[in-house]
């Protein structure tokens, strides 16, 4: 048994489970909470199930927490978990062995050391977030399905522990969510984000979402909740079809004028124009950026070849390169 430096035992705060259980329910693809926090909007066998896996989570947690304190990983909680299949078989429990079998199997890639994902969630937390600007880069996660999911659950958890601090509670701060499209379609994360972003609110933080089309959040009821709970808007350019698209669909909640604004705003090679929207204000605004912040912010593939071709061909760096691309 791990006892802290007061000689106390020491157990996992109850306040965890809260955020630790529904992070192993998304990597196992199932919507659960702590024990004592569910809605009763699910049917009652529905509700059982959830609970009885919630609790087997909470008890694998507990014992390999005890087993190796704060180097429990994936592979601890695994086992304990393939532990008390084994002694609800032998106990005639049998619907409840059927529940921790699946378990054991929808987590097996996190849990066997020849699973995918096993060298994220066994070992030491690896994330320095001791910077208040700081970027986790989805790039790679993209790739890796619903670790994705899981991963950004985990870091926006820590980040809402960091806000909820009294002393940190007085300074300003900004959760962004860039290319968040793949996050938006998972109606498991999202169930969570739409409540993070109603808590951070209370405690001076905000999140701003950031993604390619309007219709991304239309993937499922969350996903819909936080886009009509904004606070602000900003839009860039669209195509005037697809702006006639997403109002019969009923997807833009915009009058006839704001449609128009919308309709009107231009790209150029000097210049973009948004349209601000705050309530029942609209304006449209333009970002002009000097040369110098064009070439190095472009996303036009045509200029960022030309920019790596350069850089290789005569050997200079990209500051260096950002001269041609200027004239």
């Amino acid at each position: 048994m791990r006892k802290d430096e007061d000689g106390m035992l020491e157990l996992i705060h109850e306040d965890e489970f809260e955020t630790i259980v529904p992070m192993i329910g998304i990597m196992a693809g199932m919507d659960l909470r702590s024990v004592g926090n569910y809605s009763s909007s699910d049917s009652s066998e529905e509700l059982v199930k959830k609970k009885n896996v919630s609790n087997m989570v909470s008890n694998a947690l507990t014992v390999a927490f005890l087993r190796k304190g704060r180097s429990a990983g994936m592979k601890e909680v695994y086992d304990v978990l393939i532990e008390m299949r084994i002694a609800l078989v032998k106990s005639g429990l049998k619907p409840t062995a059927e529940l921790a079998e699946h378990l054991i199997h929808s987590l097996s890639q996190y849990g066997t050391e020849s699973g995918p994902f096993f060298a994220y969630y066994n070992g030491s937390f690896s994330i320095n977030m001791d910077n208040w600007f700081f970027i986790l880069e989805q790039e790679e996660l993209v790739k890796k399905g619903a670790l994705l999911e899981v991963v950004c659950y985990g870091v926006l958890q820590r980040i809402a522990q960091i806000c909820f601090l009294e002393e940190n509670r007085s300074y300003p701060k900004m959760v962004v969510l860039d290319e968040a499209a793949p996050l938006l379609k998972s109606e498991l994360f999202i169930h969570y984000l739409d409540d993070f972003a109603r808590r951070l609110r209370k405690y001076y933080a905000g999140i701003t979402i950031v993604t390619q089309y309007i219709s991304d959040f239309h993937h499922n009821k969350r996903a819909k909740s936080l886009y009509a709970g904004m606070s602000y808007g900003i839009y860039l350019e669209h195509e005037h079809s697809k702006i006639e698209s997403l109002d019969n669909d009923g997807l833009l909640n915009f009058g006839e004028f704001e449609k128009e604004l919308f309709k009107s705003l231009r790209k150029t090679p000097s210049y973009s124009e948004f349209l601000f929207k705050h309530r029942d204000i609209s304006i449209v605004g333009r970002l002009k950026v000097s040369s110098t912040e064009a070439a190095l912010y472009t996303t036009n593939p045509k200029d960022r070849k030309f920019r790596e071709e350069l850089m290789k061909k005569h050997g200079i760096s990209k500051s260096d390169s950002l001269y041609y691309l200027q004239n």
